[in-house]
């Protein structure tokens, strides 16, 4: 076993991390084993399907999922997931549905609000850029990385509730999935990209290792606009907007954690400021937009950033 650290957690697993942060031997929080399974079939009662075809089963222990020609997965009760890899099937393949799909059924498991969002380390806090997929998250992030900020997780954050009411951001690992395009404009070369269909790119010195306090969030909102606007979110609206952007909502339907999600988003509705950026469909500037977001935190934040 190989042990790792992310979100908050230490991993035990006989499955290589790529990129997860390697922590000496401690009792794990999650256990990630090799174990023969029974894929999912169509015609299972619960079982739904993903709309780039993935099988999936939630409900209030555990959370399977089946990839065709990929690996059939199990997570359950928060602590264990179990890989029953296809043959053939690399281990970009099986790594890539492990990191995602399988830890954010894990951490809704665990009652951990898991967002749709990128995540950068500021001096005042965690600040986080929520949207959906295509939104610019990734480039954004990526674009922030090259100010100078430290990167806390991108696509997937985790955030908790300490014991003083202070949401927490947890780092996730120190790597960032992009499409060609965003890849291209961030100055990456572009190869042959294999089974991820996305350029990853690691980035294990700009990464901040420790827990956060939530900041700021920014929902990334392409629109039939001209140039970038920004609005300030009332409370209310804010919780909404958090659990529209909440990382595969029909999982944590399943699993039942519908009081615990609440419980944290209410308490980031609370006390977090958060915003709606609003930019061209047809004109993406990360660089305007990462101006703007600077510009926003030095109302609140006059010390230099």
């Amino acid at each position: 076993m190989e042990y790792y650290r992310a979100f908050g957690l230490v991993f035990a697993s006989e499955i290589p991390l790529a990129d997860f942060l390697p922590t000496p031997p401690a009792p794990p929080a999650v256990t990630i084993r090799r174990a023969p399974l029974a894929p999912l079939q169509r015609d299972t009662p619960g079982v739904l399907s993903h709309s780039d075809g993935p099988l999936f089963l939630a409900d209030e222990t555990a959370f399977r999922l089946h990839v065709a020609e990929v690996a059939s997965y199990a997570v359950e009760n928060g602590c264990s997931i179990w890989v029953d890899a296809c043959a053939g099937a690399t281990g970009v393949q099986v790594g890539l549905f492990l990191r995602a799909c399988c830890l954010g059924a894990l951490l809704h498991q665990r009652g951990i609000l898991t967002l749709h969002a990128s995540a950068i380390e500021t001096p005042h806090g965690a600040v986080l850029f929520a949207g959906q997929s295509g939104a610019g998250k990734s480039t954004l992030l990526g674009t922030f990385l090259g100010r100078g900020y430290r990167m806390l997780a991108d696509d997937m954050t985790a955030v908790t509730v300490a014991e003083n009411g202070l949401p927490l951001v947890h780092p996730a690992f120190p790597r960032t999935r992009l499409c060609p395009d965003s890849a291209r404009y961030l100055g990456h070369e572009v190869g042959c990209l294999g089974d991820s269909k996305k350029l990853e790119v690691s980035h294990p010195h700009a990464f901040a290792a420790s827990a956060t306090p939530a900041q700021r969030i920014f929902f990334l909102s392409p629109a039939h606009c001209d140039g970038i606007e920004v609005e300030d979110l009332a409370r209310v609206r804010r919780f909404h907007a958090i659990l529209s952007q909440t990382y595969r909502t029909e999982y944590m339907r399943g699993l039942r954690q519908k009081s615990a999600h609440f419980r944290v988003a209410a308490a980031l509705a609370a006390d977090v400021p958060m915003h709606r950026i609003r930019r061209s469909t047809q004109v993406f500037d990360p660089q305007s937009l990462a101006d703007r977001i600077e510009e926003k935190l030095q109302e609140v934040c006059p010390c230099p950033l």
